[in-house]
């Protein structure tokens, strides 16, 4: 909602959040920055946690067999690509351990994503608990 004082606030926030999408995008030279481990997994965290509410909690608190399946196709999406990304950081890219355990998570994003679209909440639960388990795999061996 825009200031009744300053007319131009708006555009301003817009503007500033622009830039600094930008800025962080973009390293000198005009090439894209290195993701990081910590960007990946902040990622993956806040859409992990989307899909816990999404499948564990709101048909509970609905009182429902049903779970918000359009609604959880973003975080889903977010993780497949996350996953997808794993693979590509520099610290790790000639780590076969690292790059198996980051194919296993990829593929058991698909799969967690795959079975949001089919809408079906026993089958959705079982893919977001194999999807934890390769998380958890993964971070026994590299204790991130």
């Amino acid at each position: 909602m825009r200031s009744s004082r300053d007319p131009r606030r708006g555009w301003t926030a817009a503007a500033g959040a622009a830039l600094l999408a930008a800025s962080l995008a973009a390293a000198p030279g005009g090439r894209a920055q290195e993701l990081d481990v910590i960007t990946l997994m902040g990622r993956f965290e806040k859409a992990y946690e989307e899909m816990v509410k999404g499948l564990l909690l709101v048909p509970v608190q609905r009182s429902a067999d049903d779970a918000p399946y359009e609604a959880l196709r973003k975080p889903a999406g977010a993780i497949v690509e996350v996953a997808r990304l794993l693979p590509t950081i520099n610290d790790y890219k000639k780590d076969e351990a690292f790059l198996g355990f980051a194919r296993q998570l990829e593929e058991r994003a698909r799969r967690l994503e795959s079975r949001i679209g089919e809408k079906k909440l026993a089958d959705s639960i079982a893919a977001l608990s194999r999807l934890q388990g390769a998380c958890l795999q993964c971070h026994r061996e590299f204790r991130f």
